[in-house]
């Protein structure tokens, strides 16, 4: 409350940075997942990015902050994807098959229970049982990185498995702020909106850091 402009991060600096990466990941091959993956990636958090300081620019603060809480997502798993080896990049490409699976997206029957043998298969290896099936499909990629390894008790969510085998479980309390904002608490009618501002903007200019 009562913060002079002069003391607040500039988003002009960052969105003439995001606009420079989107410009040269526009260039080349993009869209072919076996390939392009992380770039595509990488293209798309950008693009979240970009959607923050505009909300913010708007006068959006609570939608930016809850936005940002996807963009974190995004560099979670791009840190992984681009830290680890073909290994990871093919694992997370053939639980996103499983994802088009569970929703019915193949188009033929054959072909979906063909891969839900498949799913379960893999599921009795990690002693995982048929509720754990949409956190498996949507995590279950994470077997495969080298983090894995030096944290094998992860769960299948984003909090105690994703984030944390990314190295960035400092975030995990202000990701969780986001969900008072996502769910429509209280907390979304009433919170301050400079506090929202700053802590989008620092948060959005810290992702960024690690992305670039």
């Amino acid at each position: 409350k009562g913060l002079s402009n002069k003391y607040l991060p500039p988003i002009s600096s960052l969105d003439t940075y995001l606009n420079f990466m989107l410009n040269l990941l526009n260039r080349g091959e993009k869209n072919n997942p076996k390939y392009t993956l992380v770039k595509d990636l990488m293209h798309k958090t950008i693009s979240i990015a970009r959607c923050v300081l505009n909300l913010l620019v708007s006068g959006f603060e609570t939608e930016a902050m809850a936005l940002w809480r996807t963009l974190h997502e995004c560099e979670c798993i791009l840190k992984l994807l681009s830290e680890n080896d073909e290994t990871v990049i093919n694992a997370y490409l053939k639980h996103m098959n499983y994802t088009i699976a569970y929703r019915n997206g193949l188009g033929s029957k054959e072909d979906t229970d063909k891969i839900f043998v498949q799913i379960k298969e893999e599921m009795s290896k990690h002693d995982l049982k048929s509720k754990d099936i949409k956190k498996f499909i949507e995590y279950g990629w994470l077997y495969y990185t080298k983090e894995y390894q030096d944290l094998p008790t992860f769960k299948l969510n984003f909090r105690d498995g994703l984030e944390k085998l990314a190295g960035l479980g400092m975030y995990s309390k202000v990701y969780e702020q986001t969900s008072e904002i996502v769910h429509s608490t209280p907390m979304l009618i009433y919170s301050s909106r400079v506090y929202y501002y700053l802590t989008a903007l620092l948060n959005t200019y810290e992702s960024f850091f690690r992305i670039e």
